[in-house]
Parts: structure tokens; C-alpha cells; sequence
């Protein structure tokens, strides 16, 4: 298993507040099974939000290009727009 930790931080300064069961949750809602997301914990902190994802490896595939499509894919979704991946 490998670990995968991005930052979320709003696009605005003053960005619309995000529970970390609503991040989990769809972060969940956009997991293909080829993404293999094992786990993931969420936290919000003032104005960020810290993800962690656990995503099973297999083979050679990049884990940090699997992660990243999985939150990009997440990123598109209505409650995250005006949010961006910061590492």
C-alpha cells in the first residue's frame, strides 16, 4: 500500500467552508476501481483541507499520476469547484 498526501486549498481567499465527510464522500463517489483507493483520511484545518489517500499497488503503475486523476476527477465536482490540488 502506498500513501498519497495533497493540501486542498481554495482558489478565493475567502473560500466556501468544506466539512471533511463531504471531501471523503467524494472523493469516494469518484474512486474508479483501477484507482484501488484502500483508505483515506481527511482532515480541515482553517482554511485547507490535508488528504491522505492509501491506494494498493500493483505492478509499475505511478501511484502519484493514479492519485492525481482521482482528485482531479474529484476536483470537478460541485461542492469542490473553486478548490486546488497544492502539494
Amino acid at each position: 500500500m502506498r500513501l498519497f498526501k495533497v493540501e486542498l486549498w481554495p482558489t478565493e481567499p475567502a473560500g466556501v467552508a468544506i466539512a471533511p465527510e463531504q471531501v471523503s464522500d467524494l472523493i469516494w463517489t469518484h474512486a474508479d476501481p483501477d484507482d484501488q483507493l484502500e483508505h483515506l483520511r481527511v482532515r480541515v484545518v482553517d482554511d485547507h483541507a490535508t488528504v491522505v489517500l492509501f491506494l494498493r499497488t500493483t505492478g509499475g503503475r505511478c501511484v502519484h499520476r493514479t492519485a492525481a486523476g482521482l482528485l482531479e476527477r474529484t476536483l470537478t465536482a460541485c461542492a469542490l469547484r473553486g478548490w486546488e490540488i497544492r502539494q
